[in-house]
């Protein structure tokens, strides 16, 4: 029994273990960002059926889709480009996009021009909450010239838009 006293603090000394502790730095570098929202994951614009011999006189409307992105706080949307233009701002500079026909080789063609937000809309709430919101509308037509040499079928081609930031 008188080893016991003598034991114990032993093994109390070697189950308290000694501690040593350091600040370990966390450090982030961010970058310029922008995403499209998820709703323009397939934007489509569906063209009214053509008539070549109306082509000129045509008063059909335009089809138009918005394209809605954002982008991280402080980045800015420098450039934002149909195929490569930045200069495809109206009906009158807008550019051709070649279609072809769906199950063949014929083509056809129709406009395309864009139009941007000229201003942002920082988001308070959300998934993107504290982003920069920003829009362009898409729209394509058809051309005035008329094109006969384009039989009746589905056609379907597309143009890239992108936003440099």
């Amino acid at each position: 029994m008188k080893k016991l006293p003598i034991l114990l603090p032993l093994l109390f000394a070697s189950a308290h273990a000694a501690t040593v502790s350091t600040a370990v730095p966390v450090n982030a570098i961010t970058q310029n960002a922008c995403i499209f929202d998820s709703s323009n994951s397939t934007p489509t614009l569906q063209l009214g059926d053509y008539a070549a011999a109306e082509a000129s006189t045509s008063t059909a409307a335009p089809e138009a889709i918005t394209l809605y992105f954002y982008c991280n706080k402080g980045t800015v949307a420098s450039a934002r480009k149909l195929a490569g233009s930045a200069t495809a701002l109206d009906k009158n500079s807008a550019m051709t996009v070649t279609l072809i026909r769906d199950g063949g080789s014929e083509t056809i063609t129709a406009l395309a021009w864009t139009v941007h937000s000229l201003t942002k809309t920082t988001l308070s709430s959300g998934p993107y909450k504290g982003a920069d919101r920003y829009w362009s509308k898409v729209t394509a037509a058809w051309p005035t010239a008329p094109q006969f040499g384009a039989p009746a079928g589905a056609y379907s081609g597309s143009v890239d838009f992108s936003v440099e930031f």
